[in-house]
């Protein structure tokens, strides 16, 4: 059904329930509605209905439900609704509400369940809401609310769900939480909230859900969270906890995913995490956990994603992890307990699976190639290195000593010594890898005598092995590609100054995290930038120049739930590279830019739940690569352009809770996954 609500239904003053919910009725809300004295049910919901919530409806005294979520409401939320004594749920959600919450909602003394969320309501919760002691669920998500979260809530003990997630709230976690026996859900994720996680929400027993994630807070993670005997999901990352990981949290054997990465956590992983057999997602990556991997997480069977890296980590990878779809294994630099290269079939492949050899190119060829290749930079890279019996460097010469002897000097060879002496001990290729070790693998018998040291591309400006170059050295070096610099993998001066610009258009001295953003750290390393690193053992022996100079190109931009605000500017439509930008559930306004149209190699353009506004540029259809389209929830407007029925390998395609009108191209038909039947839009051809 489409059209609009006709005022003449304010006429059937015996009216009981009005269902219109699900449909396409556009327009305003008729206010003869609030004539309807008898009216119990008003479900007006999933339509395209804008303009104002009318303050007559504040006189339906009997009514007891109120849907109106999933429109395109704005204005504010009329106070007048406060006098709906008999009210028992409010769904307001997903619209375009502006404006602070009214204090009188706190008059709705039946009220079960508030839900304002996905709205762009501001200022502060207001305390009296912590008069509802009938309300179940409060849910005002993904709006700009500000200030401390009321300690009045302590007061709702009938309380199962509570979502504030994504505002800007400040101020410290009310320890009257603790209180709220009933609560299932707590998500507070996506804030500024600081200080020390109360202990007393150890006393939630039947918590399912706890999200903390993305804030600011510190401190120790409490043991009590130990006692969430009930808790599936909990997320603790982003944060700026310290200490220990508590042992406690083994305790959770129904936990199935446990985030607490991105915080300054010390010591050793808990074997006790070992426990929690039900586990698909564990993230303790960018901590500074120290200490063996508990062979106790190979008994965790189901994970299904595995997050380590970026601590400081020794030992072995227990073989059971081996088979975790998701995980980030290859840059812990570490073996299997059981012996095999954790590395193999990644970027870290191994030496055997690297080689031309492997290819069926004789290695000898490969090894003379690469290093005439590096010659044009006045370095012999050919050097001869005597090994001891227990494998151990004890003598190196030629100019790779000079430049490099620090790097291998007194370091130990993986490579067990009857393997060395089966080659003869001088036979062996030494590889600088990612985490600065060097690892010395088997080349050839017939290259007695001789290494290749491949200080290459694996070698960026970032690393601690970098400052035992002299500078005369260095620039010999990167001038040939032998290694990375400034105008390699360690940063591209084009692509810094879109970055730039980026940081300067959206408050990025604000983000949430904006760790070595406009410092002189290369690119990336800056906080959600990856870079075409070109990291392999034979990357620069057959790459061709334009392949070279491709390295240090943006090739993935993740800031999504990082504080954004401002405009997206043009200049990213330079990152000609850039192949996944992800900004979503962030505060950018404004238009899409034209521009991104040029970014022919993106494979996903992911900008949902912001304040965009104004149309879709026709300018994407240009992204023939494109795989996932993900605009909704935002405020875009006008017709679906045409030109994105040419994006045929996209994938998903999300466009609703916008205010797109017109009609669906026909080439989005063969889309597998979208939104498309909830923007109510006919097919073009139809």
């Amino acid at each position: 059904m489409s059209g609009e609500i006709p005022s003449e239904l304010g006429k059937l003053t015996a009216l009981e329930i009005l269902y219109l919910d699900n449909n396409r009725l556009g327009g305003g809300i008729p206010s003869e509605l609030g004539n309807l004295a008898n009216l119990r049910e008003l479900l007006l919901n999933e339509n395209q209905l804008s303009g104002e919530i009318p303050s007559e409806l504040g006189k339906l005294t009997a009514l007891g439900y109120l849907y109106l979520d999933n429109n395109r409401l704005g204005g504010g939320i009329p106070s007048e609704l406060g006098n709906l004594a008999n009210l028992r749920e409010l769904f307001l959600y997903e619209n375009q509400l502006r404006g602070s919450i009214p204090s009188e909602l706190g008059n709705l003394s039946s009220l079960t369940v508030l839900a304002l969320d996905s709205n762009g309501l501001s200022g502060e919760i207001p305390s009296e809401l912590g008069d509802l002691t009938n309300l179940q669920g409060l849910f005002l998500s993904e709006n700009q609310l500000s200030g401390e979260i009321p300690p009045h809530i302590g007061n709702l003990g009938n309380l199962r769900e509570v979502f504030l997630a994504n505002n800007e709230l400040s101020g410290g976690i009310p320890s009257a939480l603790g209180n709220l026996r009933n609560l299932t859900k707590v998500h507070f994720g996506g804030n500024r909230l600081s200080g020390e996680i109360p202990h007393e929400l150890g006393n939630l027993s039947n918590l399912t859900f706890l999200g903390l994630d993305n804030n600011e807070l510190s401190g120790d993670i409490p043991p009590e969270l130990g006692n969430l005997t009930s808790l599936t999901e909990l997320f603790l990352g982003g944060n700026d906890f310290s200490g220990d990981i508590p042992p406690e949290l083994g305790n959770l054997t129904g936990l199935i995913e446990l985030h607490l990465e991105v915080n300054q956590l010390t010591g050793d992983i808990p074997p006790e995490l070992g426990n929690l057999t039900d586990l698909t997602v564990l993230s303790l990556r960018n901590n500074q956990l120290s200490g063996a991997i508990p062979p106790e997480l190979g008994n965790l069977t189901n994970l299904e994603t595995l997050h380590l890296a970026g601590n400081r980590l020794r030992g072995c990878i227990p073989a059971g992890l081996r088979a975790v779809p998701e995980n980030d294994l290859a840059d812990l630099g570490l073996p299997f307990c059981d012996g095999p290269d954790p590395t193999s079939g990644s970027r870290w492949s191994s030496l055997q699976e690297s080689t031309p050899q492997a290819a069926g190119s004789a290695a000898p060829a490969s090894l003379e190639e690469y290093a005439a290749y590096c010659a044009s930079a006045g370095a012999d890279l050919a050097a001869a290195v005597s090994l001891d019996a227990d494998g151990a460097v004890t003598a190196t010469n030629g100019e790779v000593s000079e430049l490099l002897a620090e790097l291998i000097g007194g370091m130990e060879a993986m490579v067990p010594p009857d393997e060395v002496a089966a080659y003869h001990t001088e036979s062996i290729i030494v590889v600088q890898n990612w985490k600065g070790a060097v690892d010395f693998r088997k080349a050839s018998d017939t290259y007695d005598s001789v290494i290749l040291l491949t200080i290459g591309p694996v070698i960026s400006s970032a690393m601690e092995a970098e400052a035992s170059l002299p500078p005369d050295a260095r620039e010999r070096l990167t001038s040939a590609g032998c290694i990375a610099g400034e105008s390699d993998s360690a940063s591209n001066p084009a692509d810094r100054a879109v970055l730039e610009a980026l940081y300067r258009a959206t408050d990025g001295a604000n983000w949430r995290f904006n760790d070595n953003w406009m410092g002189s750290a290369p690119i990336g390393q800056w906080w959600g930038v990856e870079v075409e690193s070109g990291t392999t053992l034979w990357g620069n022996l057959h790459a061709s120049l334009p392949e070279r100079r491709n390295r240090g190109r943006v090739v993935k931009l993740n800031l999504s739930e990082n504080g954004l605000r401002g405009d997206i500017p043009s200049e990213l439509g330079n990152l000609s590279n850039l192949g996944r930008l992800i900004l979503h559930e962030n505060q950018l306004s404004g238009e899409i830019p034209p521009e991104l149209g040029n970014l022919t190699n993106l494979t996903a353009l992911e900008i949902s739940q912001n304040r965009l506004s104004g149309e879709i540029p026709s300018e994407i259809g240009n992204l023939t690569n494109l795989q996932s389209l993900v605009l909704w929830g935002n405020r875009l407007s006008g017709d679906i352009p045409s030109e994105l029925g040419n994006l045929t390998n996209l994938f998903w395609l999300y466009l609703s809770q916008n205010e797109l009108t017109g009609c669906i191209p026909e080439g989005f038909r063969k889309v597998q996954e979208d939104d498309l039947a909830d923007l109510g839009l006919p097919i073009c051809d139809e």
